[in-house]
């Protein structure tokens, strides 16, 4: 895949949630091995990691597709709910250092951003912190009336609401669904190396160790 050029005039940044914003996906993935043991399954890290973008039907639908698992849909949407619930209930909200500090120098030197996740607009309202989703121009969620990651259709959204051209907007991302996603969107993409190695994350245009590490790429000389 050839490599795009960063935005000769940055107008928008936007952000995947998990894995990007917030280190939660262990708890996302203790969330999702709790109900699925209930159908006899023991789920492991590797399982999980590389689904992560989809909405959490599109996950459930793919693991028990993958342990052949036989669940009608109303079963699967069931798992899916539970695994909300229980992430909800027992999560413990981890901001990766610099996010909050980055985000308001974006929005100091007037750049739009968005949230483009998986997660239900309703896991998120009871999750994450009311000062950050406030920083956000548009929210894009897995429940919205869209294909999901790795479909380009939830940036291209992000891009419509926020009135840019792909051209003039950068996505950053840390799994492999979601920088297709951004790909398919035509955005330059950068990924955090926050919970998969390098080698998952070749389709990016930057790859980054840190959160912390976009000041020097999204804020140069501010």
């Amino acid at each position: 895949m050839n490599k795009r050029q960063f935005p000769k005039r940055l107008k928008a940044v936007l952000f995947d949630y998990d894995g990007v914003l917030v280190d939660s996906m262990y708890d996302n993935f203790r969330a999702w091995r709790k109900v699925f043991l209930k159908q006899k399954v023991s789920l492991r890290k590797n399982d999980y990691l590389p689904l992560e973008g989809m909405n959490p039907a599109g996950v459930a639908r793919t693991i028990v597709l993958n342990n052949k698992l036989k669940l009608s849909e109303s079963q699967i949407l069931k798992i899916a709910r539970d695994k909300d619930n229980v992430y909800v209930n027992f999560n413990k909200l981890r901001l990766y250092p610099g996010v909050l500090q980055i985000l308001k120098r974006l929005k100091a030197s007037k750049k739009l951003l968005a949230l483009v996740s998986g997660a239900t607009k309703l896991r998120l309202a009871k999750t994450a912190p009311g000062k950050l989703l406030a920083l956000f121009d548009v929210l894009i969620t897995g429940d919205m009336n869209l294909k999901v990651k790795p479909s380009p259709d939830p940036y291209k959204r992000a891009l419509e609401m926020l009135e840019v051209e792909s051209h003039e907007a950068v996505a950053v991302e840390n799994a492999p669904l979601g920088i297709l996603s951004v790909s398919g969107a035509g955005l330059y993409c950068i990924a955090i190396r926050s919970t998969l190695p390098a080698k998952f994350l070749s389709n990016a245009d930057l790859i980054i160790e840190k959160f912390f590490d976009l000041k020097k790429y999204l804020l140069q000389g501010k």
